[in-house]
């Protein structure tokens, strides 16, 4: 309900971001200024597909020509219907969220124009371990047809002790190796679309804390980030980004230590669809939302009445209770 409120009703209803890609309809001119008086640096041909990097007010978009910013009529490209594809655990699965369109994937659809986004969330599962509940085995039945594909995982591995391994190795039963089948699988099925991973959130009870096998949260996050780049996968690092520690003030973002509740969800997605701008994954300028809304605020002390959340401090922009964030009462 509350993403609704802030951005529209439907996936179609919002400008905003949009994908970058588009398919050159038929032979285009690209020229050097957007005008039809800039000089002439090269041609597309019907069929190809191009990374657009703007739009501008007179009918041109924005493109690279190899490190050089060109410009081609915007009739001569058309839009390729966009469909996410997000695998994950309980995270992607929306535990603990109200409204289903709150899922930082649905988030990410709305503010980028997504034709269709699929949860291939699944509760309990890791990247590796025992088939067929792994990433690597669920990710066989994913639709085909996604344009982008989001993984978001890692804090299961972590807590029920999965090894790390090596990097040299290819199997299900350590870190390292399911991350590496993960990553070749999922570039060999989809090989024209964008794969983006995500390090694991947080945990409240994660502090100072590592598990059986003496391994912290962090050394998960850490070996994602660095098989992805074996492989030319960007990663969001959720980990390390501070906003999105959700343990500065749980009550209203984790409510459970672990799940990302509705308005933990909206953090998350309005980060990653801002992270997806500066990878080129999509262009155009995020809908203006007041973001004090919805990123993490940091307060003095927060106690829990019945249903109610309730900041000492009354700080603009944190909400006064949890019924103000459901029925969009917004300070």
């Amino acid at each position: 309900m509350l993403l609704f409120l802030l951005l529209g009703t439907a996936f179609c209803m919002l400008t905003g971001f949009a994908p970058s890609k588009m398919l050159v309809n038929s032979k285009a001119i690209v020229r050097q200024e957007p005008t039809i008086k800039g000089a002439r640096i090269g041609t597309l041909e019907a069929g190809e597909v191009v990374r657009v990097t703007a739009a501008t007010e007179n009918g041109w978009y924005q493109i690279n020509m190899g490190e050089t910013d060109a410009y081609v009529k915007q009739n001569y490209l058309t839009e390729i219907p966009w469909k996410i594809n997000a695998l994950g655990d309980s995270m992607t699965a929306g535990a603990v969220v109200h409204d289903k369109n709150n899922l930082y994937f649905n988030v990410v659809g709305i503010l980028c124009g997504a034709q269709e986004a699929r949860n291939y969330g699944s509760n309990g599962t890791t990247i590796a371990g025992i088939m067929p509940t792994n990433f690597v085995d669920r990710s066989m039945f994913m639709e085909k047809d996604a344009n982008l594909v989001l993984v978001l995982g890692g804090t299961n591995d972590f807590y029920y002790n999965i090894p790390l391994g090596t990097d040299q190795d290819r199997t299900y039963f350590s870190f390292y190796g399911a991350m590496h089948m993960l990553c070749s699988r999922l570039k060999m099925v989809y090989p024209d679309s964008d794969i983006v991973f995500m390090t694991p959130l947080h945990r409240v009870d994660e502090f100072g804390e590592i598990n059986q096998n003496g391994n912290t949260l962090e050394e998960y996050a850490d070996v994602i980030m660095q098989v992805c780049s074996e492989y030319d996968i960007p990663v969001i690092d959720l980990y390390h980004e501070d906003r999105l520690n959700f343990g500065t003030n749980k009550e209203l973002y984790m409510p459970d230590g672990l799940h990302p509740d509705d308005l933990g969800q909206m953090a998350i997605g309005y980060y990653v669809a801002d992270k997806l701008k500066d990878m080129g994954i999509v262009y155009g300028d995020r809908p203006e939302v007041d973001m004090s809304l919805i990123m993490p605020q940091t307060v003095e002390t927060t106690e829990m009445d019945g249903n109610q959340a309730v900041s000492e401090t009354g700080e603009s922009g944190v909400y006064q209770s949890v019924q103000d964030i459901t029925e969009g009462n917004m300070p």
